[in-house]
């Protein structure tokens, strides 16, 4: 029989994607199903008990949560893109949406930043990438 492990229990419903604050070893995001997005900290030395209270709570997505990405270079920045078919960058200090892009006309389905967190590279459901500018919200190419 395997021993229990303590867990995090903020969703409502499947994980679909985790990221690693790349700033601090001890902050992780979660995305879900639910349409939720949860920032966590992890306690020194690991978990004892289950955890059941992020210390960010973000649902402003109205569709399932399918990616979850810290910015590369600006702390407390955090991305997330739903079935709603937006790109979301929150302040996770405030726990506030900062920007909402609206680009794309199908499910995206891969999400990644530039090493200095300038463009955002997106593959939708429609086979295209989309390069976008991630101050100004623009795609500047689509291939």
């Amino acid at each position: 029989m395997a021993p229990d492990y303590p867990v995090f229990l903020g969703h409502t419903s499947a994980v679909i994607d985790t990221d690693f604050n790349p700033f601090n070893d001890h902050i992780v995001a979660s995305a879900g199903e639910d349409g939720k997005v949860l920032v966590w900290k992890i306690p020194e030395g690991g978990p004892t008990t289950n955890q059941d209270t992020p210390i960010v709570s973000l649902t402003t997505h109205s569709r399932k949560c399918g990616h979850v990405k810290f910015h590369p270079t600006a702390d407390n920045v955090l991305l997330s893109t739903g079935a709603d078919l937006l790109v979301k960058l929150y302040d996770i200090e405030k726990g506030v949406e900062k920007q909402n892009i609206a680009v794309h006309p199908d499910i995206i389905n891969s999400v990644t930043f530039n090493y200095d967190g300038s463009l955002l590279a997106t593959v939708c459901k429609d086979k295209k990438i989309r390069i976008i500018d991630i101050r100004s919200g623009k795609v500047e190419q689509v291939k």
